[in-house]
């Protein structure tokens, strides 16, 4: 059976902080000291596989964020994962870019929406 495999290192896209900044307001009230909340990249990949019958294209992040407080102490640290793959007849980079931002999305969702994170955060302050 023919196939065959690409993978690259891939980086975030433009649109990322706007969803990072649209969760952000959906999970914390705006009411108590500002913090700063830094978001670096430890692995983003994306790969795409073909075989005879589909086209298969997969997504993997790993994000690290920091939450600082006003005067720049480290108040908390974490890691966020997101995987997702698409498979279809024909894959495309859009695809490709779809299923890599839905990865991006998740490793956020998993990390800022998390109650323990929120809780912890809370406490800290």
């Amino acid at each position: 059976m023919p196939g065959g495999r690409s993978s690259a290192e891939v980086q975030l896209l433009p649109s990322f902080e706007r969803f990072v900044q649209r969760r952000l307001a959906q999970v914390v009230s705006g009411l108590g000291p500002p913090v700063k909340l830094e978001i670096s990249v430890v692995k983003a990949r994306a790969e795409w596989f073909v075989n005879t019958f589909t086209e298969t294209e997969k997504a993997l992040v790993k994000l690290q964020f920091r939450v600082y407080s006003s005067d720049g102490r480290l108040l908390m640290e974490g890691v966020g994962f997101g995987a997702r793959e698409f498979s279809s007849g024909g894959a495309s980079a859009q695809e490709l870019a779809t299923v890599f931002r839905a990865a991006c999305n998740d490793a956020v969702d998993r990390y800022l929406c998390d109650e323990k994170v929120v809780r912890t955060l809370n406490a800290k302050l």
